[in-house]
């Protein structure tokens, strides 16, 4: 999700066009991390791996309280699912017009990277 973009066709499909009490994931399309991963490595032309994290290596990287609060979302998540199990409904399946959302490529493409690809 691309709040700038995306929030405005969330919210306009939740109020006028899906039923009261709709639970909408907020997102343009579902990628799992590795595919995302994927796809961002073959946009910017690095070779991408993925190294999975302890909770603590997480907690360790990010300072501040983010990592303790990273990894416990990515905890709840792979448990729970990101709806927390409470079914909800995709975009397209509330009225969201798909075209009208930052995809992931598109997001990738538009975003500076210099800071991490040096």
């Amino acid at each position: 999700m691309h709040p700038p973009q995306d929030t405005g066709p969330f919210v306009e499909a939740l109020i006028l066009k899906a039923p009261p009490r709709t639970t909408l994931l907020g997102t343009s399309g579902l990628l799992d991390f590795s595919e995302y991963m994927k796809l961002w490595g073959e946009i910017n032309g690095v070779t991408t791996k993925l190294q999975p994290l302890s909770v603590e290596n997480v907690v360790e990287a990010w300072p501040g309280g983010l990592g303790i609060e990273y990894a416990e979302t990515a905890c709840y998540a792979s448990e729970f699912g990101w709806d927390g199990g409470e079914g909800a409904i995709l975009p397209e399946d509330a009225g969201v017009d798909m075209s009208v959302l930052c995809n992931p490529t598109s997001y990738i493409k538009s975003t500076d990277w210099s800071s991490i690809l040096g």
